[in-house]
């Protein structure tokens, strides 16, 4: 749910820009949402703290058909962080693991990356590795 104080058109706008950024893909159980630094400029929205961020994929989630992982990438100035986020942490452990980073809730940041495609990839390889990517 939006935190009232999150509750912001601004918000809504970048919401419905990562909603519509959102791809599913069969092979994975993850979705995958990206926000462009375009994203932030035209919503307004300058809010970076990982709770934010949270709150962003946990809204994407509600809308989105169930994917047991959501993954969000976003530009910050040059570079591209992720949050992977789960209902349950244990959902995220194997893939934390392969990433070795550690996890202390549903959810878990990665990066930086250089752009998109080196965080998608980086991603893509961990899923690969523990086995939830069907290629």
């Amino acid at each position: 749910k939006i935190l009232n104080n999150e509750k912001t058109l601004s918000f809504a706008r970048l919401l419905g820009r990562g909603l519509s950024r959102t791809h599913i893909d069969e092979n994975s159980p993850a979705s995958w949402t990206f926000l462009s630094a375009e994203d932030f400029k035209k919503t307004g929205v300058s809010d970076n703290s990982n709770l934010f961020f949270y709150n962003i994929i946990s809204n994407i989630r509600e809308n989105i058909p169930y994917r047991p992982i959501s993954l969000l990438f976003w530009q910050n100035g040059q570079e591209i962080s992720a949050l992977a986020a789960a209902d349950e942490e244990k959902s995220l452990i194997p893939l934390a693991n392969a990433l070795e980073i550690k996890i202390q809730s549903k959810y878990f940041i990665a990066g930086p990356f250089h752009n998109f495609s080196e965080a998608e990839m980086h991603f893509r390889n961990a899923l690969k590795e523990v086995g939830l990517l069907k290629i």
